[in-house]
């Protein structure tokens, strides 16, 4: 999820983010009308929660002069509790209101992507554009033979299996055999051991998780689709 912060002090900047996205940039003024409804209902919330409190203190030293029989005393105090009443009954709207209000701030929220970078080009893969180019390409033709992708290679050498993996699973997804299995195996230890030297620590979380854990890392919402879960 976005920091609040953000969305609040600099919403062109969100604006700018959605537009290279693609997305809809209206979401930041809905999210803002949201936030602002929310916020307003908390600051009633809370006034009346004070007002409440000092009612109460009123009301203690009341009681205890009942005893006197004191009908002015009497009085006040029947007012002083129905306007406690009352409040008590405003306060228990404002909390149901409040609570809807901020469900509905946080839906929107969780239709926004992370920021995109102000040096990423905008567009699709077509958009691309060349950073650095290190080395000069190897002319395999002059070499004498006909290069092949990452796939022929791959069946080739019985790594991949792209068609059992699409009858399994559906397309764009493959089985590693052999070889190639070793070799993501080898390429992740590889990593694991560079990022230990640094100080990283190695961690193997829980294969589930809990919604709230995915919402706070952005992962429901506009990315919910993308999600495989258990109902």
């Amino acid at each position: 999820m976005l920091d609040p912060k953000l969305l609040r002090e600099t919403p062109e900047l969100v604006k700018a983010s959605q537009r290279a996205r693609g997305a809809d940039e209206g979401l930041v003024d809905a999210w803002h009308a949201a936030d602002s409804n929310w916020r307003s209902l908390n600051t009633k919330y809370d006034l009346i929660r004070a007002e409440q409190k000092n009612l109460s203190k009123a009301i203690g030293p009341l009681q205890g002069k009942l005893k006197g029989g004191d009908s002015a005393v009497q009085d006040e105090l029947a007012q002083l509790m129905q306007k406690a009443t009352a409040l008590a009954d405003e306060l228990s709207q404002l909390a149901v209101d409040r609570d809807a209000a901020e469900a509905a701030a946080n839906k929107i929220m969780g239709g926004f992507a992370n920021i995109v970078d102000a040096d990423a080009p905008v567009g699709g893969e077509d958009d691309f554009k060349i950073i650095e180019t290190i080395g000069t390409p190897r002319d395999f033709k002059a070499a004498g033979f006909e290069p092949k992708d990452h796939i022929e290679l791959g069946e080739l050498l019985g790594a991949i299996d792209i068609e059992r993996g699409a009858k399994v699973s559906g397309s764009r997804f493959y089985y590693l055999t052999g070889v190639g299995a070793l070799l993501e195996l080898a390429l992740v230890r590889m990593a694991m051991d560079f990022a230990t030297k640094w100080g990283f620590t190695a961690v193997i979380p829980p294969a589930l998780v809990r919604p709230q854990a995915m919402e706070g890392t952005g992962f429901l919402g506009q990315a919910a689709v993308d999600v495989y879960h258990l109902p």
